[in-house]
């Protein structure tokens, strides 16, 4: 599947939040509120060494979890896809899992697919730019005039060690202006 699609995704720089005193229905009057970058800690004890051994000695980790984030995805269909546009737009509209953020205890608010008709444009960016709230950072997997290139180590790496190969994603700083 992952050869059929060409995913850009704008990370937006405020989100829609619910009022009481706005009409859930009318997102204009819904404020904003900026994401928020929630930093945890965790201790793990008995850790097993790569010899198999426990260590003595704690490990602690850290995490970061993003609250109040919006994201925006432009999904793109490569030449010669096995997979259509259409197909995955059905499997969005009716998931057969409840859709998650990374964790099963953080399903996602918002529908995966918010617009039925697909937006025509000459890029990613170029439609990005048509969906609100505009501006944010874009991050592309393929070609992206504008876009400088950022090194990703998180292609998983099947063998015997759990190790992970280098892909090469483009960063376009998006513009608040755009429409």
């Amino acid at each position: 599947m992952a050869a059929s699609l060409q995913l850009t995704v704008r990370a937006d720089r405020t989100a829609p939040r619910p009022d009481a005193d706005a009409d859930a229905e009318d997102e204009k009057l819904l404020p904003l509120k900026a994401a928020i970058k929630l930093a945890d800690f965790h201790t793990v004890l008995d850790v097993r060494k790569v010899d198999g051994s426990a260590s003595k000695f704690p490990v602690v980790s850290r995490r970061e979890y993003l609250q109040d984030a919006a994201f925006t995805v432009a999904v793109g269909e490569r030449p010669g896809a096995e997979i259509g546009l259409d197909r995955i737009a059905a499997a969005l509209l009716r998931p057969r899992y409840t859709p998650v953020l990374g964790r099963r205890s953080c399903p996602t608010a918002r529908p995966l697919l918010d617009r039925a008709s697909p937006v025509e444009a000459a890029d990613a960016v170029q439609a990005l730019a048509r969906i609100s709230p505009t501006g944010g950072t874009i991050y592309a997997e393929g070609d992206l005039a504008s876009g400088r290139p950022l090194p990703i180590r998180d292609v998983p790496d099947y063998g015997q060690h759990r190790q992970f190969d280098t892909r090469r994603v483009l960063v376009h700083q998006g513009d608040s202006t755009c429409t």
